[in-house]
C-alpha cells in the first residue's frame, strides 16, 4: 500500500477498477506475479525495494523482523528530513484518561 501510495498515478493494476471479466482478472493476477520489486519501486528509496524483497522471501510461518524494519524506515524518515518521526508509530500511543491538567490533593 505504501508503495502504491508513493508511486505517481498508483501502481498499474489499480488504474482500471475491479476486472469485470475471468480474463481480466487473469491479465491482472499475471502482471502483479511478474512485478518485481525493482520496478515497482523505482524512483523510491532502496529500502523499500529491500523490504519488499525480504517480504516475498518470507515463508507463511516465518516470524518479520519488525523491530528491524522499523528501524530502518525510521532512520529514513529522519534521513529525509522529518523531524518527529515518531508521529509516524502505527498503532499511535493509547490517550491519556482522566484529567492530568488537574492537580489532586490528599490530606
Amino acid at each position: 500500500m505504501f508503495i502504491h501510495l508513493l508511486t505517481p498515478r498508483g501502481l498499474s493494476w489499480t488504474r482500471n477498477g475491479v476486472p469485470k471479466t475471468s480474463e481480466a482478472h487473469s491479465r491482472l493476477k499475471a502482471e502483479k506475479r511478474s512485478a518485481t520489486p525493482e520496478s515497482l519501486c523505482r524512483g523510491l528509496p532502496s529500502e523499500f525495494e529491500d523490504f519488499l524483497a525480504y517480504t516475498r522471501r518470507l515463508k507463511f510461518l516465518d516470524c518479520p523482523d519488525y523491530s528491524h524494519w522499523a528501524d530502518k524506515f525510521r532512520e529514513l524518515a529522519k534521513d529525509e528530513g522529518f523531524t518527529n518521526v515518531d508521529d509516524f508509530v502505527w498503532p499511535p500511543p493509547r490517550p491519556v484518561v482522566g484529567f492530568p491538567h488537574l492537580t489532586m490533593y490528599h490530606d
